[in-house]
């Protein structure tokens, strides 16, 4: 059964603090970092609010981690699954055929 949205944010919210501890940073070091307000961090750490996919890679990267360590094994998120740009299905089909598009 897929979250609703006020359990997921809350999950990532969750994550994300847990990995700000680990790093024994403040949330206004984090905040900073990631270039938001601290109180606009500490409504997503408590999952007040759905925030942006933009947020996340800032936070992420802020902290020093890849997006999957935030949302890997959330239900529907799976690490590994997305494929490289580079190697997209639609290269591989090709690539099968002989390089040519149909």
């Amino acid at each position: 059964m897929p979250l609703s949205k006020e359990e997921l944010s809350r999950q990532v919210g969750t994550r994300i603090r847990e990995c700000r501890n680990e790093r024994n940073l403040t949330i206004e070091d984090l905040a900073v970092a990631a270039e938001m307000e601290y109180t606009q961090l500490s409504r997503i750490e408590r999952g007040k609010i759905n925030t942006g996919i933009f947020h996340i890679y800032k936070i992420a990267g802020s902290l020093g981690v890849g997006m999957h360590e935030l949302l890997g094994g959330l239900p529907g998120v799976q690490a590994g699954l997305v494929t490289p740009a580079n190697d997209s299905p639609n290269k591989q089909a090709r690539n099968r055929r002989g390089g040519k598009r149909s």
